[in-house]
């Protein structure tokens, strides 16, 4: 009912601005009454039912597509009056990411790694929130550290995204740990072990980019 209410406003805004681009964001079940809407440029659909830390950052990429941080911050202030607190709360939460995304001029230095998900298409989403499928020349250098026996994100994944940085002149560097499973480097796991040694080779790869002293 909400997304048939705001159909007048739709057609507001299309005829106060007619070169702009108009992107509406909402529930997937609900947005796609707009399909070829002839107000609606762009769907940009948010699923309820997936995994919210899957489902924020690929809408908040999809956002970002040819729009400046300053449009999407005040597009995501204005949603944030949604009905619900937990719809409120998603909102919330690409605002943190939104506050966590680099400028558009900037280029990001260097990627540490720790058993990446590159390839998002097994869980469900398209390429366009794959980072496997955005390695471009000039892309930065990286370092992975991966368990071999990852179940999560198998290491072939890690492996592929390294042979794709390669294959466009980047630097990749791919630490396997034998027989270790998702998330071993952290603090409270295997006894704390391997923290310090992914931490020592993070800070020695850094070093060699001259990154940090």
């Amino acid at each position: 009912g909400d997304v048939v209410l705001t159909t007048p406003l739709l057609e507001t805004l299309r005829a106060r601005y007619p070169d702009a681009h108009i992107a509406y964001l909402g529930e997937k079940e609900a947005v796609s009454l707009l399909e070829n809407h002839p107000c609606v440029d762009e769907i940009i659909p948010f699923d309820f039912s997936r995994p919210v830390w899957l489902e924020q950052p690929r809408v908040m990429w999809a956002l970002r597509r040819g729009r400046s941080m300053e449009h999407i911050q005040a597009l995501l202030d204005a949603g944030a009056q949604a009905e619900g607190a937990y719809k409120r709360a998603l909102l919330f939460g690409l605002t943190q990411i939104a506050a966590l995304l680099p400028p558009e001029d900037h280029r990001i230095r260097a990627l540490v790694l720790f058993n990446p998900v590159t390839d998002t298409a097994k869980f469900g989403y398209g390429p366009e929130a794959s980072p496997v499928q955005h390695v471009t020349k000039g892309a930065p250098p990286a370092i992975l550290f991966h368990g071999t026996a990852d179940t999560t994100v198998p290491i072939l994944d890690a492996e592929a995204f390294c042979q794709r940085l390669e294959a466009v002149g980047s630097r990749c560097e791919l630490v396997p740990y034998p027989g270790q499973t998702h998330g071993f480097f952290n603090l409270a796991r295997e006894e704390g072990r391997f923290y310090p040694d992914t931490v020592a080779r993070a800070e020695a790869f850094l070093r060699s980019l001259r990154l940090i002293n």
